[in-house]
This record gives C-alpha cells, sequence and structure tokens, in this order.
C-alpha cells in the first residue's frame, strides 16, 4: 500500500508544527491512533542522536532491526544522518568505493518516486545477460548486506519544499530547489520473503512515519553537521 490523497500542512510559524491530513483510507483506526503515539514521540527528540533512539525504538516495534536516514539538501552532496547500520558494512562500502556504482543512489538522484527493496535491483541484475561493472559492483553491494544478514532492505525516497513532504506518487504544492530524502529499513535475519510481507503489510504507515521523521530533522535538527561516515561523494542506500 502507498500513501495517497493526503496532504501536509505546516502551521505555528518559526516552530513549524507540522499535521497530516486525509490519511491514505488503507490505514486502520489503529494505525492511526499508533501513528499519532509516534509522531509524539519524535516530536520530543532533544538531539539528533535522541531522534536516531527514537526512530530504532519505533522501527523495532514493528519489526525492522536497523534504518538508515539520508538527506540531500538543496541537491548538494548526499550525506548520511542518522544509521544504526554496523560500522563494519559502511567502511566496507566506503574503502571498496562502492559508492560510484551504487544504483540506489542513481536511483534518488534521478528523482524517482516510488519506493523499492534490494530485491528489485537484484532482480534487475539477473534479468540481464549484459555483464557491467555497475552490475558487477551492485552484486556486491548486495552480497555486503547479505554479509550481516540484511537480506533486503527497503527504500523510501522523499521530496521536501518549502514544509511540504512528497512521498510516490505525491507532487510537491511549492516550485523552487528540493531537497531529496531516502529512508532505508532492514531486518536482520529475515528471508526476502518475510521482509517482502512485513514491507507490504505496513507501506502505507511507514510512509506516513518517514514523512515525520524528515519533518522533525527539518524543524529540530536543519543544522545539524553529522561527522562524515564515509566518503563525502558517496552515500548510497546506506
Amino acid at each position: 500500500m502507498r500513501p495517497d490523497n493526503r496532504e501536509t500542512i505546516c502551521q505555528d510559524g518559526a516552530n513549524q508544527r507540522f499535521d497530516i491530513v486525509d490519511f491514505d483510507q488503507g490505514l486502520s483506526s489503529e494505525e492511526l491512533n499508533g501513528h499519532n503515539d509516534f509522531i509524539k514521540q519524535l516530536d520530543a527528540s532533544k538531539t539528533p542522536n535522541d531522534l536516531s533512539s527514537r526512530l530504532l525504538s519505533i522501527f523495532n516495534q514493528l519489526g525492522f532491526s536497523d534504518f538508515s536516514f539520508m538527506g540531500m539538501i538543496h541537491n548538494h552532496t548526499p550525506q548520511v544522518l542518522l544509521t544504526t547500520l554496523p560500522e563494519e558494512l559502511l567502511t566496507s562500502y566506503q574503502y571498496q568505493r562502492l559508492y560510484k556504482y551504487d544504483m540506489g543512489l542513481d536511483y534518488l538522484k534521478a528523482d524517482n518516486p516510488t519506493h523499492f527493496h534490494h530485491s528489485d535491483i537484484q532482480q534487475i541484475i539477473d534479468s540481464t545477460c549484459a555483464l557491467t561493472q555497475t552490475f558487477d559492483k551492485n552484486r556486491e553491494i548486495l552480497a555486503l548486506y547479505k554479509k550481516f544478514e540484511f537480506n533486503d532492505a527497503y527504500l523510501m525516497p522523499y521530496k521536501a519544499d518549502g514544509g511540504k513532504i512528497d512521498a510516490c506518487e505525491t507532487k510537491s504544492k511549492e516550485t523552487g530547489n528540493k531537497d531529496s530524502w531516502l529512508l532505508s529499513l532492514m531486518a536482520k535475519g529475515a528471508t526476502a520473503e518475510e521482509f517482502m510481507a512485513l514491507t507490504e503489510s505496513r507501506g502505507a504507515f511507514l510512509h506516513l512515519l518517514g514523512e515525520t521523521a524528515i519533518r522533525v530533522y527539518q524543524n529540530n535538527f536543519k543544522n545539524h553537521n553529522p561527522a562524515p561516515q564515509i566518503n563525502p561523494e558517496s552515500v548510497g542506500q546506506i
């Protein structure tokens, strides 16, 4: 399921408190109540690390073990903002310069609006007889994740402009430069089939949580400059 027919509003001036109206009808009343509780939890974040801890707790409750949150602000270089991925994975990605070939990063830079899975990339690679360095390197990226028991990942791209958040097929209501964001979720140890079922069952809810995380980060931590974890030109789906 994907969020649809919804509008994001910004109010309270400088404090920029955001609310969401007109939710996707696929969400149950229990999910809507849960989302409101999660909004309150994320709104209370005092620091980026606090936001990261709160997000991890929420995603753990939903069946995910790890997440990564990256941003490309004003079309500048993508940057990892928050992540719980193992340091060894991040270091290997950087050391092997896999960011130069990362199809996930290319997908974000091309302003593709829809969510996708690592398994989608795997299917593209497996369905072609063309042997290219890009495909070979993306096989290495997927193998690197699987080394840490991340057999699939769910990647949700967003565009943000003037307080408005766009996900999936929605369009911005503002003009001008937009910030790009990518929220990635993983479930360590889950099979690809189990992971696909998990994301499909919670799709709309996950997108709303992603929008909330972006709004909180924009409002409270837009001047946050995280310590570089990997090459500034890299990042990809990490």
